[in-house]
Formats: C-alpha cells, structure tokens, sequence
C-alpha cells in the first residue's frame, strides 16, 4: 500500500459511511474497499502521532489487520470512522510505549502539515505563519514531537484531521473537557516553544 503524509480532506476521501453501516453482510471484497479508501487518513494520523514514516507504516498495517478481522463485531454504537480512529490512535499510544526511549523526531512534513502546526492559535498572528523558513520549520516539527503523547494526539485530531472536541472525545473515550484542556495545553507549549523562534524570525524580517 502506498500512504501519503498529507492533510486529509473530504474533496479526496469519500466519507465514512455511518453508524447504520452492517459490515457483517459485507464480503470481503467491499470490506477491503471500505477500509483500504481510508487508510491514507488513519496513515496521517498515527504518522503525525510517531513522527517517523517507517514507523507509522508498521502501524498502520496493524491497524489495517485489527480492523479488518474486528468488522465483524462493529455494532454501529458509534461511527465507524470514529472506530477506526480510535483502533489507530490506540496502537499509535501502544508503539510510543514500546519506543518512548527512542522516538524520533520526524524529518519532513509536508507544506500543509506545518501551515497547520503555524496556526495552531489563530490568536497569535501572522508571524507563525512564516513556516518557509527552515530554522522555523525545524522547530515547528520538534515541538509537535515534544507534546506529551496525550496532548498531541488530541492536537493531531483536531489540527490535521479536522475532528470535533465531541468526536475526538468519543476516538480517545475521554471527556470533552478533557479534550479541551489538552488541546489548550498543547496551544500552549507549542507557543512557548516555538516563542524565541517567532521573535527571532520577526526581528529577521526587520532589518
């Protein structure tokens, strides 16, 4: 399979079917096909979560297989979507235990990624938009990979993959104030750090 680490969007991705979906009477040619038009969103997420390609390909495979055999007990209690976001986002947490010692800091994101991560507070101006420079950019990828794994991937959900405080909580079986307290934690950490970086870009641009 080939996985694309790029911000997903509706106009690329047929949608998920709903919560009324019956995969049980699906055979197993429709299963593959409705899981395989999606993986590139799960690939973008659990890649976003790891930071490394290699990485994120390893579990997604993972994924691919645990959705494919669990389909069958899918009850339509939620939307299958937000199940199989929440079977990603789980091996996602499962594979940063096992490397919490090594992770790596991921070595490229693509141009939307980092417009993304640049406004990751609206409020704070026009100058973390200056994702071209590369001293920024660097620094940009380094923060995300340091959020707590908690923190970023309800950053990661909301940022890259457009999901609602309310979906979000359902994907990771936590309250939606906590989703709103990570995601304003995540805001903050990433403004700190990324702080001496916009001052420094915007004195640059000064003189």
């Amino acid at each position: 399979m080939q996985y694309n680490a790029v911000k997903s969007t509706s106009a690329h991705t047929p949608p998920l079917p709903g919560p009324r979906v019956e995969p049980a009477v699906l055979d197993r040619d429709t299963r593959e096909q409705l899981l395989a038009a999606h993986v590139n969103k799960l690939f973008n997420a659990v890649f976003c979560m790891l930071g490394n390609h290699q990485d994120a390909e390893d579990v997604i495979q993972d994924v691919y297989l645990k959705a494919h055999t669990g389909l069958d007990e899918f009850r339509g209690d939620a939307a299958l979507s937000t199940w199989l976001y929440t079977i990603a986002m789980n091996a996602a947490r499962a594979h940063l235990r096992k490397k919490s010692r090594g992770l790596r800091v991921v070595t490229g994101l693509s141009e939307q990624e980092l417009e993304l991560l640049a406004r990751a507070d609206d409020e704070t101006g026009p100058v973390e938009r200056r994702f071209e420079d590369q001293e920024l950019g660097r620094a940009l990828r380094k923060a995300l990979m340091n959020l707590p794994a908690e923190f970023r991937e309800v950053f990661v959900l909301r940022q890259f993959e457009d999901k609602s405080y309310r979906d979000i909580a359902r994907i990771l079986g936590i309250s939606m104030g906590t989703v709103e307290s990570r995601m304003y934690r995540a805001r903050e950490k990433l403004r700190k750090d990324l702080w001496p970086h916009m001052q420094r870009s915007g004195s640059d641009g000064h003189e």
